[in-house]
């Protein structure tokens, strides 16, 4: 019963109660059982499940390892409950970031569910839950969605759509461009877990911190800004300011102030992310994801140097989490690139950006070298990258997209180079009209397009169109 009102707590978000409760518990049943029993095993179970929610991941590590000895030693290898154990391991190891561990612990769970039973069984939930996560972080967002499909039909047959798992299912369909399908998902969360939790509950605050993400990479940062601000008021009520939760917080409000080019303002989120972070002992959000948003913000806003170091400190973290073949090292490795050229360092900008293909191909790297050896002259080699880039960034993203329209127009100022003026002006346009449409005709993005066009006008000999963009600028 102590252990039940324990998860109570902790399902409500109450760690010290919940804590309590389970210590009191586990108490109880050291005194009347075997130190082997696998009822005892159950309370090491639920304790490390509740510290590794709380975050404490040696103490989850402790006790979670616990219930499994008990459980291996009672049962042997091939049982559902020690499958359970390895695989909760596996999660823990995962927000640990020993990806590889993390791995080969889940693939042991799940071939102790699939001996044991058929591969639609309910148990296989957490298996197939465990490995999407596992292959989307390793870049296989289309592995990871076959899992979670699979997933999907056995909640759905019984009944069980935790708004947990539509919102990491919606995450992985925006991976994998399928926009429209992951709106309708994220959005069945959100009245799944309103109906469920209520608005003050933490997991609603999750639920609705997805959705103002998706929000947010959909370019509509106003509205997601207006969503998170109600995030950051349930959990600094629910779990105050010195936790995992509120610097989660922090730092996706800050991604929103950066996608609304208020650079200042993000820096200010992402170091309080950090700062509080290393206060509560959290040095995996501290220097991966938490330095990585302050480098863009710092590289926006001109600070080169600063962008620099901190992303040398995100490639070294994340070389050694996931080898030095991953796209997160390529990516950290092509914005390092990016700030060279922007500095002036062109040879070592093209170095850097061959350096991140040979590592990962992905579009940052693409673009960037094209627009360097366009900026050479070397306009055939430009025109391949360009067009893999771009069409690397129209899967990625929506129609309309801001990333999509700068590789247009990169590709449109290559094609100028060429003398191919009639597709050139085909990128541009659209560059131009998309940014104008999102932006209007000041922002700089916007008007650094209506640049290229007079150009290509000019090189034409179309002096009416010139004048008509240069009227634009004025």
């Amino acid at each position: 019963m102590l252990d039940v009102i324990g998860r109570v707590y902790r399902t409500l978000g109450i760690y010290d109660k919940a804590e309590s409760y389970m210590l009191e518990g586990l108490t109880i049943r050291q005194k009347i059982l075997d130190e082997n029993d696998p009822d005892l095993a159950l309370s090491y179970f639920n304790l490390g499940e509740m510290y590794h929610y709380k975050n404490d991941y040696v103490k989850a590590e402790e006790y979670y390892r616990k219930a499994l000895e008990i459980r291996e030693a009672a049962y042997g290898t091939d049982n559902l409950d020690v499958a359970s154990s390895i695989d909760l391991i596996s999660r823990l190891e995962r927000d640990k970031r020993n990806f590889h561990l993390a791995d080969s612990l889940a693939r042991v769970a799940m071939e102790i569910r699939l001996k044991l039973t058929s591969d639609s069984d309910y148990v296989l939930v957490d298996s197939y839950h465990s490995l999407a996560m596992l292959e989307d972080i390793n870049g296989n967002s289309e592995e990871a969605e076959k899992y979670l499909r699979k997933e999907a039909e056995i909640l759905k047959r019984e009944g069980k759509e935790y708004p947990a798992f539509l919102s990491n299912f919606a995450q992985v369909l925006i991976s994998n461009s399928k926009f429209n399908e992951a709106d309708s998902i994220i959005k069945k969360a959100l009245v799944v877990s309103r109906d469920y939790y209520g608005e003050e509950h933490p997991y609603f605050a999750n639920t609705l911190e997805q959705y103002a993400l998706f929000k947010n990479n959909m370019g509509f940062s106003d509205t997601a800004l207006v969503m998170m601000n109600s995030v950051t008021e349930i959990r600094k009520k629910v779990f105050g300011d010195k936790s995992k939760d509120y610097t989660l917080t922090l730092n996706n409000v800050g991604r929103m102030y950066y996608n609304l080019n208020q650079y200042c303002k993000s820096i200010e989120y992402f170091k309080e992310a950090i700062k509080i972070s290393y206060e509560i002992g959290d040095t995996i959000s501290a220097e991966g994801n938490y330095v990585a948003n302050l480098a863009k913000s710092q590289y926006a806003d001109g600070q080169y140097q600063n962008s620099i170091r901190s992303w040398e400190a995100v490639l070294k973290t994340d070389t050694k989490d996931f080898g030095d073949k991953h796209p997160y090292v390529a990516e950290d490795i092509a914005y390092i690139a990016k700030i060279n050229f922007v500095m002036g360092n062109i040879n070592k900008a093209e170095k850097l950006y061959r350096e991140s293909l040979i590592s990962s191909p992905t579009a940052d790297a693409m673009l960037g070298l094209g627009s360097i050896l366009t900026g050479k002259g070397e306009t055939d080699e430009a025109d391949t990258l360009l067009r893999k880039g771009l069409e690397i960034v129209i899967k990625k993203r929506p129609e309309g997209h801001p990333e999509i329209d700068y590789a247009k127009e990169l590709l449109g100022e290559n094609l100028t180079a060429q003398k191919k003026y009639d597709e050139a002006e085909k990128y541009l346009q659209e560059s131009y009209t998309s940014l104008n449409n999102r932006f209007g005709s000041e922002n700089e993005k916007t008007i650094g397009v209506i640049k290229k066009l007079i150009k290509l006008y000019n090189e034409q000999g179309k002096f009416d169109k010139v004048n008509e963009m240069k009227a634009k600028l004025n």
